[in-house]
């Protein structure tokens, strides 16, 4: 099963480590958009791993799209930030529109493809050796990233591809759409604009508007998963940028809690369920059959709900997908069962609490006295087998902070310790 697993693993990636983007992988997304039952009709049975064609002409899977939101969209745009539901869905129209309709597409999904069926044999032969997928994933990021970056518009060079950046690389920098109330408001816009397109649909006797409905469901979906990833649930993803100076030493904070939370959560919905929820790039480790049937059963909810505005062309209001999410079981200072939270936003007096004990993962205490560049240099120690990636490295280099970081063995690639050293 777990071979299996790792085969529908095609589409992107990156590790659970602070070496990598903090959002579930995209395969995992794979994996749980292509079990969705995807209907077009009451006569015909529900698809599987159904096959949807874009406007741009660009054909891909449900669960491919679904993937699709970690590489497309526009990030100095956040769906979220929309001050009403209405903004954040044309917002959300935006950025399925760089996969939908971008003439780009067409020529970059079969590229992507390939980048990561090489990265695959490399996490099957680890895994093939005893090594966990979290960790081969960790091994293969730097060059996935980069070969991801080329493709979608960025440098290509191995010695100087992060001087510039392309879409996907940008994303993974500023992925607040991807994070906790971030992430359902993102996909609650998304849904609804998938549901108006579903009712004009069935307003013209269109099939296809409807496969293009399911399409936008699909890349809504994205945030709804990643609702469900234990990395995404408490991390104040926004603060950890607008709170701490410089803001991609607060990105590379909020990553380490990401990875810590990622190890698992104890969780529970409204509907009275209970379970163990992981992070990203632990899914193909463990046995999370548990999580799985609830992230599916939401997937398919979902759905279900587009094919019933296409059937009585309305908009369906279900409380239940709401009550479905999970909500971790402790959470602003309570850890009686769980490892204490990394930081915690105190919203009543809009501060940044950070653990006191950076070692002692249970030391339920927080302060507010602390400095982000004398945080990361402490978790940089604690925390020895975690190296940044290339990319974070040169976001790095690029703040005031450089050439401390080389110092510190933040910044160990060759190419940007160059870099820092000689610019001027």
């Amino acid at each position: 099963m777990k071979k299996r697993l790792l085969f529908i693993s095609l589409f992107g990636l990156f590790s659970a480590n602070i070496s990598a983007s903090p959002q579930f992988m995209s395969g995992e997304h794979i994996f749980f958009g292509d079990k969705v039952g995807i209907r077009l009709s009451d006569v015909e049975s529900p698809q599987r791993k159904f096959n949807i064609t874009l406007t741009n002409g660009a054909s891909m899977s449900y669960g491919e799209i679904m993937a699709a939101g970690d590489h497309y969209g526009i990030a100095d745009a956040p769906i979220y930030a929309g001050a009403t539901i209405e903004e954040r869905e044309q917002r959300f129209i935006n950025a399925f529109n760089t996969l939908d309709t971008a003439p780009s597409t067409v020529a970059e999904i079969p590229k992507i493809r390939t980048v990561l069926q090489l990265e695959l044999k490399t996490v099957q032969d680890a895994m093939a050796k005893g090594i966990p997928a979290s960790v081969a994933y960790v091994a293969a990021a730097n060059e996935t990233d980069r070969q991801l970056n080329c493709i979608t518009g960025g440098w290509c060079s191995p010695k100087n591809w992060w001087m510039k950046l392309g879409r996907t690389t940008r994303l993974s920098t500023v992925n607040f759409d991807h994070f906790g109330d971030n992430a359902w408001l993102t996909y609650e816009a998304g849904h609804r604009a998938a549901m108006k397109e579903a009712i004009k649909a069935r307003e013209n006797h269109d099939l296809s508007l409807l496969r293009h409905a399911y399409a936008m469901n699909a890349f809504a979906s994205h945030f709804l998963s990643d609702r469900y990833a234990s990395g995404h649930m408490r991390v104040p993803r926004v603060e950890m940028t607008t709170h701490v100076t410089p803001a991609i030493i607060g990105t590379i904070l909020m990553r380490y809690m990401h990875d810590e939370e990622g190890e698992g959560l104890n969780v529970h919905d409204s509907l009275g369920n209970h379970w163990r929820a992981v992070g990203d790039g632990y899914y193909f480790d463990n046995d999370n059959s548990e999580q799985s049937r609830h992230i599916i059963e939401a997937l398919q909810n979902s759905a279900d709900e587009i094919y019933a505005a296409y059937q009585y062309g309305k908009l369906i209001e279900n409380r239940k997908q709401y009550e479905m999410l999970p909500v971790p079981d402790e959470i602003d200072g309570i850890c009686q069962r769980d490892r204490a939270q990394l930081f915690i936003w105190d919203s009543a007096n809009q501060r940044l609490l950070r653990r006191q004990d950076l070692r002692n993962k249970n030391a339920c205490s927080w302060t507010r006295y602390w400095l982000g560049w004398t945080t990361l240099i402490e978790l940089s120690r604690i925390n020895k087998n975690n190296h940044l990636t290339v990319a974070m490295q040169a976001e790095l280099a690029r703040s005031s902070y450089a050439r401390d970081a080389i110092q510190a063995g933040l910044i160990n690639d060759e190419n940007i310790v160059n870099y820092v050293q000689t610019k001027k």
